[in-house]
Formats: structure tokens, C-alpha cells, sequence
């Protein structure tokens, strides 16, 4: 049984660190509904709720008239309380998926005519600056 702890927590850990920010993404995505116009100010309130009230928590442990796992305790919830905020980092800074290059996406408009001419869609954008003057 004991040998067996460490690894379900790790197991544990390593299956949570995948659902939970995915959860977490999809239950704002689900607040936010098809308007895009409501994120904004719903990533504002949770990301000053999450800050503000998180820290007015933990710096109640800086009074020294509390016992020392009073103190702890009021540290351990604030670190709790900022959860949504590190819930966000996670679905923002998680594992990027590779993404395609313009090259590889595929072409929008050809470049030349005929069969078997190349197009691509960054040919027209990536001008080199010294062609324009």
C-alpha cells in the first residue's frame, strides 16, 4: 500500500494536469457562449476576483496574534483561492500542438498558371522590404 501511494498520486497528477485545465476551458467557453464580446469582461472579473481576494487572504497571515497553523492555513487557502487564475496559465502557456507553416497550410492564391504551378499565400506577404523601394 505504500509503495503503491506515490505512483497513484503521480498517475493522479498526470491525469488531472490534462482534464482539469481542458474542464476548466471548456466551462468558461460555455459562459462566454458565441459571443466573444463577453469574454473580455468575464476574464476581467475572474482575473480580479482571483488576485485580489486570494492576496486580501494570505496577507492576513502577517498578523503574529495568530497561532502558526492559523497563519498557514490562510496561506495555503489563498494559494487554493488563485486556482481559476492558474487554471487560465494552464490552458494559455500549456503544451503548444505544432502548428502548420504558411507553406504547409496549403495554397489561397497561385502564383503562376497552369498545371502543376506553385502558389502560396506568403508569397504575396513576405515582400522583402528592399523590392519596395
Amino acid at each position: 500500500m505504500a509503495r503503491s501511494l506515490p505512483w497513484s498520486v503521480v498517475v493522479g497528477y498526470l491525469i488531472a494536469s490534462v482534464t482539469v485545465p481542458l474542464y476548466w476551458a471548456k466551462s468558461i467557453g460555455s459562459q462566454i457562449g458565441d459571443q466573444w464580446g463577453n469574454s473580455i469582461p468575464l476574464g476581467m472579473f475572474y482575473g480580479f476576483v482571483f488576485s485580489f481576494i486570494p492576496v486580501l487572504v494570505a496577507w492576513q497571515a502577517h498578523h503574529r496574534k495568530l497561532n502558526k497553523w492559523v497563519r498557514i492555513s490562510l496561506v495555503v487557502l489563498g494559494i487554493i483561492l488563485t486556482i481559476p487564475n492558474l487554471l487560465t496559465l494552464g490552458v494559455l502557456f500549456g503544451q503548444p500542438k505544432p502548428r502548420p507553416t504558411p507553406e504547409a497550410s496549403g495554397p489561397i492564391a497561385p502564383t503562376g498558371s497552369g498545371p502543376g504551378a506553385k502558389s502560396s499565400w506568403s508569397s504575396a506577404w513576405c515582400v522583402p522590404s528592399s523590392s519596395l523601394s
